[in-house]
This record gives structure tokens, C-alpha cells and sequence, in this order.
């Protein structure tokens, strides 16, 4: 079990990684883009019953010590960039990853910007059925 146990901090043991936002285990659902409308509703649906039902959060949470912030839609591709800025240039900067972020257009943490980069912009958008499933979820 995680619940009650606090974790040292990664930058005592590796101060370079101080100027980097957390890099979080965040768990998820992907989709395709190209899904139809109706499907990935249904999914966000389910996603959002599921995420308030207390024993999915025990496990995710205290079980499995994962970052409690269930998103869908633009919230989650928002929070998705970020996490790609965070990592990407982290290994890179740690000399762990064989290319630099921006050659893919990925913006330094302290760069990141919404959107981010071409792929964020021509990126097909969410059901409008989603995102109103996500602004009650918040309330």
C-alpha cells in the first residue's frame, strides 16, 4: 500500500533535475483522433462514472500512488503537452534521449505555451458533448 507513505524528493539525489516541473505517473485512456464522435463519448462517459466511484480512486490513488486529476479533452491534451515538454527535455538534458525535443517542435517547460506546436494546432477537436461532461465533473 502507498497510502501514508511520503516519498523522498528525485532532486536530492539528482539536483539537476530541480528547473523541471514534476513528472508525475499519470495513467489514462488514449484515443485515436479519427475515432467516431459517438464512441469516444461513450468512453468519456464510462471514464467519468468510473473516476467517482471510490474504490477506482483507492487503487489509483493509494494503491497505485497515482496523480488524482482525471481530464478529458482539451484539459487533458493540455496537461498531456506539458507532460510531453517536461519529460522530453529532461531526458534530453540528462543526455538520455538520442534527439533534441525541438526537432518535433516540443517546447522547453519554461517555453510551454497552448498550443505548443503544429501537431497541437491541426489536432482534430473533442466532441462538444465532452468537454460540457468534463465542466460538470469540475463542479
Amino acid at each position: 500500500m502507498f497510502e501514508g507513505v511520503k516519498f523522498p524528493s528525485a532532486v536530492k539525489k539528482f539536483p539537476s533535475l530541480e528547473p523541471y516541473q514534476a513528472i508525475n505517473p499519470y495513467f489514462g485512456i488514449y484515443i485515436r483522433r479519427d475515432t467516431p464522435a459517438e464512441v469516444v463519448e461513450k468512453i468519456a462517459e464510462a471514464f467519468l462514472w468510473a473516476v467517482q466511484q471510490e474504490g477506482f480512486k483507492k487503487v489509483a490513488v493509494q494503491q497505485r500512488a497515482g496523480v488524482w486529476a482525471p481530464l478529458v479533452g482539451l484539459a487533458s491534451d493540455k496537461q498531456m503537452s506539458r507532460i510531453e515538454a517536461a519529460r522530453c527535455t529532461a531526458l534530453w538534458d540528462l543526455q538520455i534521449a538520442k534527439n533534441d525535443p525541438a526537432q518535433f517542435g516540443i517546447p522547453k517547460p519554461a517555453d510551454w505555451s497552448w498550443p505548443p506546436h503544429d501537431r497541437a494546432i491541426k489536432a482534430t477537436g473533442w466532441p462538444a458533448n465532452v468537454e460540457t461532461m468534463f465542466k460538470q465533473l469540475k463542479k
